[in-house]
This record gives C-alpha cells, sequence and structure tokens, in this order.
C-alpha cells in the first residue's frame, strides 16, 4: 500500500511530464484520478476517499454518486473520517443510496467522534433540522460547539446564532458576539450583520473585552475558547 505523499508526489510528477501535460484528453483531473484509482484498489484509505469524491463531483470522471458511495464506504469501513463523513452525506441526501437519517447520523457519528470538525458539524444540522422532524437544539448546539472550537466556520457561526437567540444554550449575547466575531474574522461574511446586530446589547468595555478574547483564540484555541 502506497504512503499516501507518494501518491501525491507520483500525481505532481505526472502533471509536469510534457508527455501529459500535452494531452487534450488526460487533464490534470483525469492523471490525479488514475494514479487514485490505482492506489485506491490497493487498499489506501486516503486514496478511497478522494476517489469517491471524484465520482462526487464529476471530477476527471462522469459523475456517478454510486460509484462515490462505493468507494466512500471502502474508506470509511478503515475509518477513515473523511470517507465516513462523505458516505453520511450521500445517506442525509439519498445520492447513491437510498435516503437513511440513521445511516447518515451513524457515519456522521463514527466521524465525528474522532474529532473530525466537519462531521461534527454536519452532525449539529442534522440535529438542528430534526433527523425525525422534531429538531434537538442541545444536541446540535454540543455539536456545533465541538466543531466550533476547532475553528470550523459554519459551526462558529450557527453556535452565535444559538446564543443569540437562546436556542439549545441559555441566551448569552457576549457569546454569541464572540462566536460571530470568530467567524467574521475567519471570513464568513453572513455573520457580519449578525455580530453588529448583538453588539447593540453590549457595553464598549464588553466588546473590547470580547474582541480580545477572540484575537488571544486565534492564536492558542484550545485555551481560549471557554470563558
Amino acid at each position: 500500500m502506497w504512503p499516501f505523499v507518494l501518491i501525491l508526489l507520483v500525481i505532481f510528477s505526472l502533471l509536469a511530464m510534457p508527455s501529459y501535460a500535452s494531452s487534450k484528453s488526460d487533464t490534470p483531473d483525469v492523471v490525479a484520478h488514475n494514479v487514485l484509482e490505482k492506489a485506491a484498489e490497493n487498499g489506501d484509505a486516503k486514496a478511497q476517499a478522494f476517489l469517491g469524491l471524484d465520482y462526487d463531483l464529476g471530477r476527471g470522471v462522469t459523475r456517478n454518486y454510486a460509484k462515490a458511495a462505493k468507494w466512500y464506504r471502502k474508506a470509511a469501513e478503515q475509518g477513515n473520517a473523511s470517507g465516513q463523513t462523505l458516505l453520511g452525506e450521500l445517506y442525509e441526501h439519498g445520492n447513491g443510496v437510498p435516503q437513511n437519517m440513521t445511516e447518515a447520523i451513524k457515519w456522521y457519528r463514527e466521524a465525528a467522534e474522532q474529532n473530525y470538525s466537519e462531521a461534527q458539524c454536519a452532525l449539529g444540522f442534522v440535529y438542528a433540522k430534526g433527523p425525525s422532524g422534531e429538531a434537538d437544539y442541545p444536541e446540535a448546539a454540543k455539536w456545533f460547539r465541538k466543531a466550533a472550537e476547532q475553528g470550523n466556520l459554519d459551526a462558529q457561526y450557527m453556535l452565535g446564532r444559538f446564543y443569540g437567540s437562546g436556542v439549545g444554550v441559555t441566551q448569552n449575547y457576549e457569546e454569541a458576539y464572540f462566536w460571530f466575531v470568530l467567524s467574521s474574522i475567519s471570513g464568513k461574511e453572513e455573520t457580519e450583520a449578525w455580530r453588529d446586530k448583538v453588539s447593540r446589547f453590549l457595553t464598549p468595555e464588553q466588546i473590547s473585552k470580547i474582541q480580545k478574547r477572540a484575537l488571544d483564540w486565534n492564536r492558542t484555541p484550545a485555551s481560549a475558547s471557554k470563558p
């Protein structure tokens, strides 16, 4: 089984070769796909997840959700968090597999318990919408927090919304402002309006203190994320 770094080096080397660079049929995406396919067939979990993504997005191949599911599953069954998350997404939306929220949550949770922030955020959205029609906001807040504390912008934004409205958590404008500041600093544009809205409930001193906390968090997120 090839180490994944070696697979990437092979891809980059092939792309640099004139025979590949000048070929009309072998685009960079096709070259990468062919190399990944060989590694995936040899059992490399990361390559399997990337190969699934090729089929999911139609990158270098014709889009095929069933094949995406096949390769995501192979990666997921080896414990690959990315493969687990992407397989969960297919089950959530019914792409390439029958829609099944139980299976979606199963695979999201497998990855989330490996501390994979994309899966944690996905679980937050699942529980916020309600997997069986009824939202579980405290559970959603729990998973958004886990992802937010790892720097996931969508989770930071949603946690700010929860604190601002008192959904799933006790309403706290300072906490809402903190998470909105973090996600806006990192570039999530839609948080700016919410940040400014929440700031009306805070004093200049509170705002200054929270902004300093957010800057400290960006330097050392694990130690500064909690009040």
